[in-house]
């Protein structure tokens, strides 16, 4: 289990994901980039309510976004999960390069 959290600042991630692994990053006002090595298996939790989301990875949402704002999807067969919110930063998933 990973968590980071921070009020005013940036956090960034670059890891392998763990199956059945939690890692949650949460910036209020700042920017946050969870970059994943290898073929990562998660869910994945989106939250912002003025910031931006970018994604390195193909994205389908699953169910109903809430507020436009808060969304989550699967890359690969899921099995992890991680959680990226920024009140008013923009959100990064990034593949690794190979």
């Amino acid at each position: 289990n990973v968590q980071a959290n921070t009020v005013d600042g940036n956090i960034g991630f670059r890891g392998p994901i763990r199956g059945g692994g939690t890692y949650r990053f949460v910036s209020h006002d700042g920017d946050v980039t969870a970059t994943l090595v290898g073929t990562p298996d998660v869910e994945v939790s989106i939250s912002t309510f003025s910031g931006e989301f970018e994604s390195g990875f193909p994205v389908t949402l699953s169910g109903a976004a809430k507020a436009g704002r808060q969304f989550g999807f699967t890359v690969g067969k899921g099995g992890a999960q991680l959680h990226l919110e920024s009140f008013d930063g923009t959100i990064r998933l990034e593949r690794a390069g190979r």
